[in-house]
């Protein structure tokens, strides 16, 4: 029942963060996309991130990656196994797939195919955010972040998010600690 809980409350905020008007007495609102460059949506990355788009190309994830034109005319298939967690950012896929049953994170070239292993971690969630992945880890329990190339990685939490969302300079998580509360971060 927590866990419903808290899954319908990091819902709740992604929507609420997503769609909130103007409310700040007529000055205009700041455009956050201005500010960061994101792989994808919130509420994507909350539901899976079973999608993604970019430059014209519609990025789709289940049994297997997949590129769709707009137009439809294009399609391919970029990889096999069981994919989510789609960001896509300059012409590259981060996201998991499933190794035996384990989401391992990958970075794949959008032209090419070519699939890197990222890290070795069961990553459950994972967010980019201009040159950035901000992922959860069940294998280290923890809240990590390391650079586009696998470089830099560092542990940011001690405490395992069932999903990250990102705005305006803060992470925002459940964690699942027994306790199942709404957590906000600092970048």
């Amino acid at each position: 029942m927590k866990k419903i809980f808290a899954i319908l409350m990091c819902t709740f905020l992604a929507v609420c963060t997503c769609s909130c008007g103007n409310n700040n007495g007529g000055q205009p609102s700041i455009d956050i996309s201005t500010q960061f460059t994101l792989g994808s949506t919130n509420g994507n990355i909350l539901c899976s991130g079973l999608f993604a788009h970019e430059d014209g190309f519609i990025y789709y994830g289940s049994n297997g990656l997949y590129r769709i034109s707009e137009s439809g005319d294009e399609w391919s298939q970029i990889a096999d196994g069981k994919v989510s967690n789609i960001n896509v950012l300059d012409n590259s896929i981060y996201c998991t797939v499933e190794s035996d049953g384990t989401p391992i994170m990958h970075r794949i070239d959008a032209q090419t195919g070519e699939k890197t292993k990222l890290a070795e971690d069961n990553v459950q969630s994972l967010i980019v955010v201009d040159e950035t992945i901000y992922f959860s880890s069940r294998s280290e329990n923890s809240i990590s972040k390391m650079s586009v190339n696998g470089e830099n990685r560092a542990k940011l939490s001690d405490s395992f998010a069932m999903n990250i969302s990102f705005y305006n300079n803060y992470l925002y998580f459940v964690a699942e600690d027994g306790k199942y509360n709404l957590h906000k971060m600092r970048t």
